[in-house]
């Protein structure tokens, strides 16, 4: 089981950034019907902490973007597996990556 914070976070530490580094956006999903409640400014600590299944299958995560200085984490799904994917604020750091940020799939 995962939460949309816990996802965020993973990413969060392998871009050696701290949960005060984001500002996110966020819309909750209902879990009964799918919807979407209304786009809201929010910090990393109160994000959504509803349990979900990230693995495959059906979406359930929240729709979430995250902003810092440096990098914007997207959620991504492919499949059904949910996960947060960084990708950077700057074409500079684009420019110097060996490989860009694939985000998501089908």
């Amino acid at each position: 089981m995962a939460t949309t914070k816990l996802l965020m976070r993973d990413e969060l530490i392998l871009n050696d950034e701290l949960p005060s580094d984001v500002v996110c956006i966020v819309r909750e999903r209902n879990p009964y019907d799918d919807t979407f409640g209304p786009a809201k400014q929010c910090r990393f600590d109160e994000l959504p902490e509803r349990e979900f299944s990230d693995g495959y299958g059906g979406v359930e995560g929240d729709d979430v973007v995250g902003f810092t200085a440096h990098w914007v984490y997207v959620h991504a799904v492919y499949d059904g597996a949910e996960w947060f994917q960084a990708v950077p604020r700057d074409v500079e750091t684009a420019m110097r990556m060996t490989r860009l940020p694939e985000v998501g799939g089908g």
